[in-house]
């Protein structure tokens, strides 16, 4: 079966599927990893609770290894020191992904924000951004918001 699918160029196409499959995953993660850097820079302190639930963030939502979340966190330093703005990720993230996806991304970061117990006005001012460029509403910002805060793990 394999010698047929070959000779009809299928194998080459599903190979190619799973290639570009697995470079957008790799992109929207990177997106992601991004915007949570931004977010744990905006206080000007990058804590060790921030840096160790980015990471922790990367496996739990796209089911990374350690090793992988390490690569993507790396490209994301990359990409930050080479971008001007926070557009071109959430745009990857916008194309990428439905509105409940959006949400568990804003929810996530929200997470973040807490991981040092407190919300300065800088985070607070990029979260808004944030939700807007994601295209969610101000509810949307709100419940992910007040869940993070409480200490819920997710989304309903």
């Amino acid at each position: 079966m394999n010698i047929l699918k070959n000779l009809m160029g299928i194998g080459a196409v599903e190979e190619a599927t799973k290639v570009s499959q697995k470079t957008d995953q790799h992109r929207i993660a990177v997106a992601t990893a991004v915007i949570c850097l931004e977010m744990a820079y905006a206080d000007d302190e990058f804590s060790l609770a921030e840096q160790e639930r980015i990471p922790a963030l990367l496996r739990e939502m796209y089911r990374l290894s350690d090793e992988q979340a390490n690569d993507i966190m790396k490209s994301a330093e990359e990409e930050i020191r080479k971008s001007l703005d926070l557009w071109k990720f959430t745009n990857i993230i916008n194309q990428n992904f439905n509105i409940e996806q959006k949400r568990k991304i804003i929810f996530a970061v929200w997470r973040l924000v807490y991981a040092d117990g407190t919300l300065d006005k800088n985070e607070d001012y990029l979260m808004h951004k944030l939700s807007n460029l994601l295209d969610l509403t101000h509810s949307d910002l709100i419940e992910a918001k007040l869940r993070a805060l409480h200490g819920q793990d997710e989304l309903p």
